[in-house]
């Protein structure tokens, strides 16, 4: 492969989809900027990368910090790279209630996937908008259209990723900036083993709702290269969406109650 230096950023990426979306661009000739907090995890992703015949930057950092953004920002401003594409994909889920949790889990969760995600976007649009390019992939979920769990936050946030995805598409795709918002469903990934959740929700859901994390990446990229601003991956999961909409809100609280769809990416 030829060098280029078209670049992507990536969020999350030391594992699952993050790592996943990294080697799509890496295979359409993207360099990959590759953020994470786990310095070794970081390592074997860009050394598998650097295989590919692309160049990697690590920058560790957690973005529950919420000084984060700015610094990964200014790391590639210093070291010059020219952002094109960005993927927001760190995420995590507490499986809790809300007021017994403790707040700091809340902060986390709020700083990682909403204020990271959003303060990323808002610092790389303006060199995005220079360049007339730009590809932004922020990680929603099908969560976001189904009955949220009790006390849950994960579904109310990823509700907000994907209507704000959506309307920063219209603000900006006069530019031809494509932001897209992508919604999995159950993956194999580590997500629900940090939660300790596979084991139950692989027994309670049968395996068509269930799709690699490598399938899910192919699919985003192709989408936010479209222009889909937002994307739901698997027939399964378009179908759930489709069926819930027409489901009357009086039902809505006991489907919640049943807790049928656990955690889902």
């Amino acid at each position: 492969m030829s060098p280029t230096n078209k670049w992507a950023l990536v969020t999350g990426a030391s594992a699952g989809i993050g790592k996943e979306i990294a080697t799509v661009f890496a295979h359409n000739r993207y360099n990959i900027v590759l953020v994470a907090r786990r310095r070794e995890k970081l390592e074997s992703v860009a050394e598998e990368l650097s295989a590919i015949g692309v160049k990697t930057h690590i920058i560790v950092e957690d973005l529950s910090d919420p000084s984060a953004p700015e610094r990964i920002f200014t790391n590639t401003q210093e070291n010059h790279i020219p952002i094109s594409c960005l993927v927001n994909n760190a995420g995590f889920g507490f499986h809790e209630q809300f007021h017994t949790a403790p707040w700091e889990h809340r902060a986390s969760e709020l700083n990682v996937m909403i204020h990271a995600l959003t303060h990323l976007c808002y610092l790389y649009l303006p060199s995005m908008k220079e360049q007339q390019f730009g590809r932004i992939i922020n990680l929603s979920s099908t969560a976001a259209f189904l009955p949220p769990s009790p006390g849950n936050l994960y579904s109310a946030i990823k509700s907000y990723v994907a209507l704000f995805s959506q309307s920063l598409h219209m603000e900006v795709s006069e530019h031809n900036i494509h932001v897209c918002a992508l919604c999995p469903g159950f993956t194999y990934s580590e997500f629900h083993d940090s939660m300790n959740t596979r084991d139950a929700i692989s027994k309670s859901m049968p395996k068509i709702a269930w799709m690699e994390a490598d399938e899910v990446a192919q699919q985003g990229y192709d989408a936010v290269m479209k222009g889909t601003s937002v994307y739901i991956n698997g027939n399964v999961n378009r179908t759930l969406k489709t069926v819930l909409k027409y489901t009357p809100e009086v039902i809505k609280p006991y489907i919640s109650k049943l807790n049928l769809f656990g955690e889902l990416h």
